[in-house]
């Protein structure tokens, strides 16, 4: 058993047999449970938290495993509307011929939403209150949301290769949707909150700021729309890093018009 455990551990998820998919599915699922639960420990360990919060870390890294064995063992529907395997990478980029997909691994972000999210949420209790937890909830699935519907805006394009050429790489840009939601988001998201129990903000400012930054988040997980804009190639190594200097200033956007909100401007 341990054997077949270790196996799986080291499988592609395109390469299991149909007749092992539950299994793999089951270990992937412990995989990201024992991952985030290492996570959790340390926060725990480190903030000192209380039994709720310590429940609150629990419940998202068990939505996580929930998470992780539904998509994983799902791969066949997945496969079908999305195209899990690509073989577009140089040799010696990675050690075998069938690699996954940027789309496969939009779909692995995915799984660590809930977690991720619950990490969020306790934090804000921590260092906040109820209203900034709240928002943090609210807002950090957005860009793992945003990133599955536009999942095809990452289909791969072009040989990947270690030269210089990363397509449109998901990690890259969920960087940049979780500070934009970090900031931007849960902070339009607040000051919502705030007006509704409150009073004390203009209703239709506060809206106007969330509309404003979830069209920044909309765009800054959508690099086919950013490509078409920008006038160098947003799939090399060099486009890329001339983008950060347009991204960086747009997740900052939205903290810049939270300072006005608070009288800090």
């Amino acid at each position: 058993m341990k054997d077949d455990f270790i196996r799986l551990v080291k499988t592609q998820w395109i390469e299991v047999e149909n007749n092992e998919l539950k299994n793999y599915a089951l270990v992937q699922a412990i995989m990201f449970a024992m991952i985030f639960l290492c996570i959790s420990g340390v926060i725990v360990l480190f903030l000192r938290l209380d039994l709720l919060k310590v429940f609150y870390l629990f419940c998202g890294v068990f939505l996580t495993a929930c998470m992780a064995f539904l998509i994983f063992s799902k791969r066949e529907w997945f496969d079908e509307h999305y195209g899990l395997a690509y073989n577009g990478y140089e040799v010696g980029y990675r050690d075998f011929e069938d690699r996954l997909s940027y789309e496969a691994l939009v779909l692995m972000l995915l799984v660590a939403m809930p977690a991720l999210t619950s990490m969020f949420f306790v934090c804000g209790l921590y260092f906040g209150n109820t209203i900034v937890a709240v928002s943090e909830l609210m807002a950090i699935p957005i860009p793992f949301i945003l990133m599955f519907l536009r999942i095809k805006a990452y289909e791969n394009k072009i040989v990947i290769n270690l030269k210089g050429q990363i397509d449109f790489f998901p990690i890259l840009y969920l960087n940049f949707g979780l500070f934009n939601a970090m900031a931007g988001i849960a902070f339009s998201i607040r000051t919502i909150l705030v007006n509704l129990i409150y009073g004390g903000y203009s209703l239709m400012s506060c809206l106007l700021y969330f509309i404003l930054v979830f069209l920044i988040e909309l765009f800054l997980v959508s690099p086919d729309v950013a490509d078409k804009v920008f006038p160098w190639n947003l799939r090399t190594v060099n486009g890329y890093l001339k983008s950060v200097f347009i991204y960086v200033p747009l997740v900052s956007v939205g903290y810049g018009i939270f300072l006005v909100f608070e009288g800090g401007i």
